[in-house]
């Protein structure tokens, strides 16, 4: 669900910026940020289940 939610972000940030380049560039950063959480969550979820092996 996570990359999905991310190329989301990142394609209504290709819409703003058409409209407005200081928005658009906002939604993007925020989508980089949200990409970065998805990965530290997949990251610790990886770590718990090699643990548990």
């Amino acid at each position: 669900m996570d990359p999905l939610i991310s190329v989301s972000i990142y394609g209504v940030a290709v819409i703003i910026t058409i409209f407005s380049p200081w928005w658009g560039l906002l939604v993007l950063v925020l989508g980089i940020i949200y990409h970065f959480i998805a990965y530290v969550r997949l990251g610790s979820r990886m770590q718990k289940t090699i643990r548990l092996e």
